[in-house]
């Protein structure tokens, strides 16, 4: 994985907690996010389990990121 691939990524969303969820990555061997936070799209946005969703990593890392949303 190179470039933008590596900073924004599609998943499906594993757990929810309060304000962060946790994603898997089909496309990744399935691999499991870190506890991310979820960027709030009005005041009672947050994704649901099974939600296809667009994570954005910190550069540099795989376990720091955001949910930005979900994709439908």
């Amino acid at each position: 994985m190179t470039g933008i691939e590596r900073l924004l990524r599609i998943g499906i969303v594993s757990s929810v907690s309060g304000n962060r969820a946790r994603v898997y990555f089909p496309d990744q061997d399935n691999m499991v996010s870190d506890w991310l936070y979820i960027i709030k799209q009005g005041e009672s946005w947050t994704p649901s389990v099974n939600d296809r969703v667009l994570v954005l990593y910190s550069k540099g890392t795989d376990t720091d990121g955001f949910i930005l949303g979900v994709i439908t």
